[in-house]
This record gives structure tokens, C-alpha cells and sequence, in this order.
């Protein structure tokens, strides 16, 4: 985040001070209606600004229930060659898009130009976005028929 007009000697004198004491601000932001809770460090030059959650928003882990399984060195070894090979020492944010956000300003445009938007439409878009979006290559190779489609499927009318 960057400093309003006027607000130079401040941001710099938040900026060096957070740095100095090794310390972080936290807050809340008002935006599109709706409070959020952030902390805001110093990175680099300039302040970076996070949003946090509040409490009611998160669980402690002592909450989530997680069986005690013993895995084996084998295992071990193999999972973490995995994420020696799938890890990256750089994080590149451009390498991720919000599908989602793509998918409402696409249909937006097709309002604005006045093309109709079909039921069926935004069912097919939602399925195939859908991280089950192989669900019909499966259910293909499936040995035995489907007696029912699971309540999903139905409320998206796709009965199989």
C-alpha cells in the first residue's frame, strides 16, 4: 500500500518505526460495505497490508479432529520428494488467476452486449469449472450403473 497525497513524511515514519521495533499494525478497512480486520508490516520500502480473519471466522485446531495415523519411512521419503519437486523457491502470483472474478466480468459482457444468458449455460460453465470437473470421464469407466444421482447433480439438473 502506498501513501495518500499529503501522507509522505507519515507512511515513511510508520514504514521505519514497524521496522525498527520488528513490530506489525493491526486494524480494520472499511470496502464494498464491509469491514475486514488487516495487519499492515513493512516490506521492502514501503507497508504491506494483509487481511486477517476474526475470530469468529477461524477454529483453533484443537477443534479439528485429526486421527493419529503412523506412516512409515518409505512414505515419508516419498511425500516429501513430492513436495521437493512440486515446490518453487520463488512465488509467482501472476501464475494464478481468480476464475470466478473471469467467469462474472465474461458474463457481464455478454449482458452488455445484449447475448442471452441460458440456464443450461450456467450449469455447463459451473460444472466444468468445478474442481470435479472430470466427474463425467469417471462416471464412464464406472463398472456398475448409478442406481440414483447424488443430490448435487439433481439440483443442477443433471440427472444421470
Amino acid at each position: 500500500m502506498g501513501p495518500d497525497k499529503g501522507g509522505d513524511r507519515a507512511y515513511r515514519l510508520l514504514a521505519e518505526a514497524l521496522k525498527q521495533t520488528g513490530r506489525v499494525a493491526v486494524g480494520q478497512y472499511a470496502a464494498r460495505g464491509k469491514q475486514y480486520l488487516i495487519s499492515v508490516r513493512p516490506e521492502a520500502n514501503g507497508l504491506l497490508m494483509e487481511q486477517l480473519r476474526y475470530a469468529n471466522e477461524t477454529r483453533s485446531i484443537a477443534d479439528v479432529p485429526i486421527p493419529k495415523v503412523e506412516v512409515n519411512k518409505p512414505e515419508l521419503q516419498l511425500a516429501v520428494q513430492l513436495v521437493e519437486q512440486a515446490s518453487s523457491d520463488a512465488f509467482t502470483p501472476e501464475s494464478y488467476e481468480d476464475n470466478v472474478r473471469k467467469r462474472v466480468l465474461e458474463q457481464i459482457q455478454r449482458k452488455v452486449e445484449g447475448k442471452e444468458i441460458t440456464e443450461r449455460e450456467r450449469v455447463r460453465r459451473a460444472v466444468s469449472a468445478s474442481p470435479r470437473s472430470g466427474w463425467r470421464r469417471r462416471a464412464r469407466r464406472s463398472p456398475r450403473p448409478c442406481r440414483r444421482p447424488s443430490a448435487r447433480w439433481e439440483v443442477l439438473g443433471l440427472r444421470g
